[in-house]
């Protein structure tokens, strides 16, 4: 879990200036982390783990050991997602036997995945947002270089940052008809309530 903070401290407002350099790409801050907004973040986190193959390409990025993570160049340590050893080898035994998706799911993986989001959320000093006003490649590319700014000056005042990823970048999906052909009805109409409520 995060260790708080204040959404009053300096670095919030150094990264308002920061914004202000940034022609396309706006940045909002939120310390009040409404219920709403925490069901909706649990909600979309469920939604990413019920998807088989999304599940599979996540776990292979995973780095489940202290030799697999030196190894490789790339992907995530298991120490720098909030898991224990069980919880790796839970992870291991899902890359491999991707089937077991289901039983994980039915016994306990889900209020396990909303119980770690709601508790993140909730140790949080807060919450930032980026938004543009139109889904062209210019606009993208500067969210993207807003959002790596406030992550790298965040982290140099010693605020861990986790980007909601899924549960945002699908909400610009679904407003501009581009989540995969196969998403379910209920999930589109998810991320699109999700809009309202993140806006």
């Amino acid at each position: 879990p995060y260790k708080g903070g204040n959404i009053n401290d300096s670095v919030f407002a150094d990264l308002k200036v920061i914004g202000k350099s940034f022609n396309k790409a706006r940045i909002h801050f939120d310390g009040a982390i409404s219920k709403n907004l925490v069901t909706y973040f649990m909600d979309s986190e469920n939604f990413l783990w019920t998807n088989n193959k999304t599940v599979q390409d996540l776990v292979k990025w995973m780095r489940l050991s202290t030799k697999e993570f030196v190894k490789s160049s790339d992907g995530m340590s298991w120490k720098n997602m909030y898991i224990n050893f069980v919880d790796a080898i839970f992870l291991r035994v899902l890359r491999g036997y991707p089937q077991t998706l289901n039983f994980f799911w039915k016994f306990g993986l889900k209020q396990k995945i909303r119980m770690l989001t709601k508790k993140n959320l909730k140790s949080s000093a807060g919450l930032f947002c980026i938004t543009i006003k139109k889904m062209d490649a210019e606009s993208l590319c500067e969210a993207g270089q807003l959002a790596f700014r406030a992550w790298v000056t965040l982290n140099a005042k010693n605020y861990g940052v986790q980007p909601l990823t899924f549960a945002s970048t699908s909400i610009a999906e679904a407003l501009t008809n581009s989540l995969p052909v196969a998403t379910p009805l209920k999930e589109k109409n998810h991320f699109l309530k999700g809009f309202e409520i993140v806006s």
